[in-house]
């Protein structure tokens, strides 16, 4: 990960080390008890990405650059193939009817074809979602396990029909 995709999109502001306690921002559950208690380390690596959204923002762009020809660090092949729907229909974390793509899910909102993820443990929550059509995108990380009021949200805001 480390040589093959976070430095070459110049995501510095990242660990996928367990013992971080520097520059964490305190996690609130839905009724905003603050209890974090080590709950959110997470004993597989590959999940527990610790980033802000300006680094994760840029992931998400460069999967837009890769289907528009601005980028080749990744094949565009895979990321096409990354985007092809791989069965029927299925519920995101959002109770919104989805399928599923390789490591990533494919909804319409507002009438455009998006791919995104979603992630969460005790006390966070993140959603990122990013155009296949446009330039169109978003990434939220919050210190809170109740996200779905703020995605709303900003869809219906920033990407609603013109």
């Amino acid at each position: 990960m480390e040589k093959t995709v976070l430095l070459p999109l110049d995501m510095t502001d990242r660990t996928y080390r367990q013992d971080v306690t520097e520059n964490i921002t305190e996690g609130y559950s839905a009724d905003f008890d603050s209890d974090l208690n080590g709950s959110n380390l997470m004993p597989e690596h590959a999940a527990g990405l610790w980033t802000t959204t300006a680094d994760l923002a840029k992931f998400g762009v460069h999967l837009q650059n890769i289907l528009r020809g601005k980028s080749d660090l990744i094949p565009p092949a895979f990321v096409k193939e990354m985007i092809q729907p791989q069965h029927d229909d299925v519920l995101d974390m959002e109770n919104t009817t989805c399928k599923t793509g390789l490591g990533c899910y494919l909804k319409v909102i507002h009438g455009e074809a998006y791919l995104g993820h979603s992630g969460g443990n005790y006390a966070f929550e993140s959603r990122i979602n990013f155009s296949v059509q446009s330039e169109n995108g978003y990434c939220v990380l919050i210190n809170t396990d109740n996200i779905d009021p703020l995605i709303g949200k900003i869809q219906d805001y920033f990407f609603r029909p013109a």
